[in-house]
C-alpha cells in the first residue's frame, strides 16, 4: 500500500505533537525535528486544524499542539 508524501508528513506531525504534548510546539522546531519542509508543513497544519486534529496558538508563545486526546485520533 503507498500514501502520499502529504500523508506521511502528517503522520510523522501528528506523532511529534504527541510526543510534546506538555505544551506548544512551533512551526520551526516541528520542521527541523521530522525533517518535513516548513511550507509544506504550514499547509498540512491548517487542513489538520481544520479538521479538528490540531490547535493552533498566536502569539509570543503560541504554536502547535493536539486538539485531542492521543487515544481519540485515528
Amino acid at each position: 500500500m503507498q500514501i502520499t508524501l502529504e500523508a506521511d508528513y502528517a503522520v510523522r506531525c501528528l506523532a511529534y505533537l504527541k510526543d510534546h504534548k506538555d505544551g506548544v510546539c512551533v512551526l520551526g522546531d516541528i520542521s527541523k525535528d521530522t525533517k518535513i519542509p516548513a511550507a509544506f508543513l504550514s499547509k498540512i497544519l491548517q487542513k489538520m486544524i481544520k479538521r479538528g486534529l490540531v490547535k493552533s496558538t498566536k502569539g509570543k508563545n503560541g504554536g502547535f499542539a493536539l486538539a485531542k486526546d492521543p487515544g481519540n485520533i485515528s
